[in-house]
């Protein structure tokens, strides 16, 4: 019985010896590498701006030198409006392109609420989205490639019954895009 001890002791001595090596053997270091590379690119931005005839009031552009033209950069344009008369106006196309390949949303459209309180208060800027210069398929949505176009126009009431004390008012538009939520997770 005491030779059947040793033994038994002698062989579950070399299943553990043989269990460790085993686990020497089988537990070595994965390394496993990879590379990522995004070729995403954001870029929406305007590209152009150019002057237009209003019906019924004159454009500055032709007709009067404005002491500023308009200005912009990726996302806002400055305009300053000089108008010569009440009933004058001047319009403007302002273009948006995504030159990018991430399809973007315009967070919101712009309010020109504050612009308009300002003084001259008879002196009006709206802003309406563009559809025959536009490629995109919806307002506020641009695929990739798309260029969207926004109408700006600037005009003095002809309703005006007397010359305001600031002759110039000047509004800065902002187009605020953003990433798709819908293409979260595609690229």
């Amino acid at each position: 019985m005491q030779k059947n001890k040793k033994r038994v002791i002698i062989a579950l001595a070399v299943i553990v010896c043989f269990m460790a090596v085993g686990y020497a053997l089988l537990s070595q270091e994965l390394t496993i590498n990879g590379n990522s590379k995004i070729t995403a690119d954001w870029n929406v931005q305007i590209t152009g701006i150019e002057a237009t005839p209003i019906s019924g009031g004159q454009n500055m552009d032709a007709t009067f030198t404005s002491p500023e033209e308009p200005t912009f950069n990726a996302t806002s344009a400055t305009f300053n409006a000089a108008l010569p008369m009440p009933g004058s106006g001047v319009g403007y196309l302002i273009t948006i392109e995504n030159k990018g390949s991430i399809d973007a949303v315009l967070t919101e459209e712009p309010v020109l609420d504050t612009i308009n309180s300002q003084e001259p208060t008879d002196v009006i800027y709206s802003l309406t989205y563009n559809a025959e210069g536009s490629t995109a398929a919806e307002e506020g949505y641009l695929a990739a490639g798309e260029k969207a176009q926004y109408a700006v126009m600037v005009q003095w009431s002809k309703d005006a019954t007397s010359i305001p004390e600031t002759k110039e008012k000047t509004a800065t538009i902002t187009f605020d895009y953003v990433q798709d939520a819908a293409q979260d997770g595609k690229n």
